[in-house]
């Protein structure tokens, strides 16, 4: 029996080790308060919600020879929904992100989620063509990116990132005129994992087979 419990000690110990560390990739979700609408049925004060995904393990491409501009392509569906029940998705959106310095024309820090070319919009959003939907926030004091170019979590871009710059912007059909809508961020979630941990299914299976373990033992 002492052989036994020191198996499941050395099997729990390795469980609990295997499920350690940042599991990737990172759903981000958003909620949000429109502060300037050109859409009648998405009235300033609504509420905004949405979601994004990203790798916290990915290699970041450079989209200009300034190296305090960095690049994530590697990232997840872009959804946002609105009070109206119209939404924006984007599946091919981009991260973006910039570490500035006294001696840059416009010394900012940002963080920028903005969508690509394939797009979808639905209710309000679906008369024009969408040219820009981005969760953005900066830093005028440029002291927020201090591990760039790694990808900072939701909560230190709330803390770090005091400015908002979060928008949908619109290009009408027809008309010769862009509309446009802001929003402010109110909170950024890191998404519970909906899959057990490897822990509790190891100790589950293992469990399960020593109590047959035991039973049979006694009936010998």
């Amino acid at each position: 029996m002492q052989n036994v419990r020191c198996f499941l000690a050395i099997v729990c110990l390795g469980a609990l080790n295997a499920s350690v560390g940042h599991a990737s990739p990172i759903t981000v979700n958003i909620t949000g308060q429109v502060t300037a609408s050109g859409y009648p049925t998405i009235p300033v004060g609504s509420l905004v919600t949405g979601s994004y995904t990203y790798d916290d393990a990915a290699i970041p491409l450079i989209v200009t020879a300034d190296p305090d501009q960095a690049l994530f392509s590697d990232i997840g569906d872009l959804a946002l929904a609105f009070a109206d029940g119209s939404t924006i998705t984007s599946s091919d959106p981009w991260l973006y992100l910039t570490d500035s310095d006294a001696s840059d024309s416009s010394p900012v820090d940002s963080y920028r989620v903005s969508n690509g070319l394939a797009t979808t919009a639905t209710g309000s959003f679906a008369e024009g063509i969408v040219l820009s939907v981005s969760i953005a926030r900066m830093d005028p004091t440029y002291g927020a990116m201090i591990d760039f170019p790694a990808i900072p979590d939701p909560a230190y871009v709330m803390a770090m990132f005091p400015v908002d710059m979060s928008c949908v912007q619109m290009d009408l059909m027809d008309h010769p005129f862009f509309r446009d809508l802001y929003f402010s961020l109110t909170s950024m979630t890191v998404a519970s994992p909906a899959v057990p941990a490897p822990c509790a299914i190891l100790l589950s299976t293992l469990g399960a087979g020593l109590v047959g373990w035991m039973r049979r033992r006694r009936t010998l």
